[in-house]
């Protein structure tokens, strides 16, 4: 009994909340059925207020107190009075909402300004702001956003600011496209500065351990002259179980000096050279105590970057819907973005847990960009940093410079509203697709078979080596891939669709470190054209046009009925 008298009063008040105050009953309301619902109470009570008045005047002769020659205004002087004081409620509402609201800085930030430096540099090079195709690019390589741009052979005519000038946002662009960089405005790219940092530590110590290394190989060359064949026991589980880093770790030690001799030695001296290149190539056992020394592997040199500190993720969030607002303003009446350029490390997919907490950046901005700019847009995904990768210079030394300007990688069809897992069905079978049917192909083709001469059949062991491992590595990565693009499309997949998945090396320029990003920009072009307002957004449109048009209409019979009140006071007087 007391659970239904609650639910009564709950009701009873909800019902006096939409015919009192309709603005706050709308801001509890769900859906549109609800907020019809909530209009038409208050309507329906206006209606019966006014006919109570009407009600009132007629029962105690108000009319007679008024003083007109119109008969229309004495009998519905009472109502009259009623419709002024409802349209002061309302414009008194409307001042209180407007002065509550909160001041606009945003032509002041950092954010704005660095965009506004960025398209007047546009617009002098007579790039049209509004007609040009914009696309916001999330994260960046680790050698900048101008390597991954020079790597994809595209001649910009407004460049991006350096990376020392410590810009939040980088525009740069040409008369194809605009790219806009959020290098510190979203969560991702936050990421990749952060990661970049720590790969700077382990660096410098592998360099070092690669100087001692190096004196260790002198010294011992110095002093040793004799070489010592291994067992086959020894060179057999070596070449099976041995992983190349600790091969080339412990090659140094073994490759040693050969004696002067005559030319009558030259047989002597070949099988030596063979010998001493075989003995260069195996990798012994390490000893229990070495094993505990080797802390510095390249699986484990980056840890992964797990913490996100809530005030930094509210405060790049915010620089990020700022951005988009900003672009909103400058390109109406068009959608503000013609996509997204995801550009993500490759080595970021190397830990599970890292992959996770990358690919929930990812969705939070891509939930922060599908909210600011109210828009369906599609997006691409490219794993920069493949030079990174442990036997990654082998395989781009052998892959043909004719073949490094086309993709690698797969591009994913549009899936379909009516199927809601077919979005991480297909983000599946793209990456096992390049993870184990793409680079496993590529790179036993371009491991060398032909093996003659002891010195450059060892420096192709070690390539051949090398593309393995790359090979193996890509395997592994599989996982953390697909579960980073599967939790990046978890909470858009109906605004932001994925349509392509690629790897490519963006190096530093001038080098031979990059490779397969030329074929990304024409596909990214060929994509401009998928975009569109969102539900929400044509939805407030029906709205505000329909408000549009009572507005008119109102105003319209206000003019007609004070006209006609005109013409019939001035024919009485």
């Amino acid at each position: 009994m007391l659970k239904f008298l609650k639910q009564s009063l709950q009701s009873g008040g909800k019902l006096v909340l939409a015919a009192v105050a309709p603005m706050a009953a709308l801001r509890r309301t769900d859906g549109a059925t609800q907020r019809w619902c909530m209009i038409g109470i208050h309507v329906a009570a206006m209606l019966l207020l006014l006919a109570g008045l009407c009600v009132f005047q007629t029962i105690f002769q108000l009319d007679s107190f008024v003083r007109s020659s119109l008969p229309f205004v004495r009998w519905a002087w009472l109502p009259i009075v009623g419709c002024l004081f409802y349209a002061t409620a309302w414009s008194a509402w409307f001042v209180a909402h407007t002065l509550q609201l909160k001041p606009d800085h945003t032509p002041k930030c950092a954010i704005t300004s660095a965009l506004q430096n960025g398209i007047d540099q546009c617009v002098r090079a007579g790039i049209d702001i509004q007609k040009t195709p914009i696309y916001l690019t999330i994260g960046t390589p680790t050698a900048g956003i101008r390597s991954f741009f020079h790597s994809a052979h595209t001649e910009l005519s407004v460049l991006p600011t350096a990376e020392e000038a410590d810009q939040p946002v980088q525009v740069c662009g040409n008369h194809d496209a605009i790219y806009i960089c959020c290098r510190d405005a979203s969560l991702t790219g936050d990421f990749v500065r952060r990661a970049a940092q720590q790969r700077v530590a382990p660096t410098r110590l592998q360099r070092a351990v690669h100087s001692g290394s190096q004196r260790t190989q002198l010294a011992t060359t110095q002093s040793a002259h004799q070489w010592t064949a291994p067992s086959t026991d020894t060179a057999a589980s070596a070449t099976t179980t041995g992983s190349p880093a600790a091969a080339l770790a412990t090659a140094p030690t073994e490759v040693q000096t050969q004696p002067t001799t005559s030319p009558d030695n030259t047989v002597g001296q070949r099988l030596e050279q063979t010998l001493g290149s075989l003995t260069s190539l195996v990798e012994p056992e390490a000893e229990p105590e070495q094993a505990q020394k080797q802390v510095l592997q390249p699986s484990r040199a980056v840890e992964p970057i797990l913490r996100l500190d809530t005030d930094r993720a509210t405060e790049l969030l915010e620089r990020l819907r700022t951005l988009c607002f900003a672009l909103a303003a400058v390109r109406q009446p068009y959608c503000p973005v013609n996509g997204v350029l995801i550009l993500v490390p490759l080595d970021a997919t190397d830990n599970i847990e890292t992959a996770d907490h990358v690919g929930m950046r990812i969705e939070r901005d891509l939930q922060t960009i599908a909210e600011a700019t109210q828009s369906s847009v599609s997006s691409q995904v490219v794993f920069c940093d493949l030079e990174h990768s442990p036997g990654s210079q082998a395989f781009l030394e052998r892959f043909p410079a004719s073949q490094r300007d086309r993709r690698l990688g797969t591009v994913l069809p549009a899936p379909p509203t009516s199927e809601p897992d077919a979005g991480p069905a297909g983000i599946d079978r793209a990456v096992r697709w390049i993870c184990t049917e793409l680079f496993s192909p590529l790179g036993y083709r371009l491991m060398a078979r032909d093996l003659v001469h002891a010195d450059q059949d060892r420096e192709l062991c070690e390539g051949n080596r090398g593309i393995h491992q790359l090979v193996h590595t890509m395997r592994q990565r599989r996982e953390g891939m697909s579960r980073m693009l599967r939790r990046a499309i978890s909470t858009t997949a109906g605004q932001i669709r994925l349509r392509g998945c690629f790897v490519a090396a963006t190096g530093i320029a001038g080098t031979d470190k990059q490779a397969f990003a030329e074929g990304l920009m024409p596909l990214i072009l060929d994509l401009q054209n998928e975009v569109q307002w969102s539900e929400q957004r044509r939805s407030s449109d029906r709205w505000q046009r329909r408000a549009a048009m009572l507005t008119y209409a109102i105003v319209l019979a206000a003019t007609c009925l004070t006209t006609a009140l005109l013409l019939g006071w001035r024919t009485t007087t």
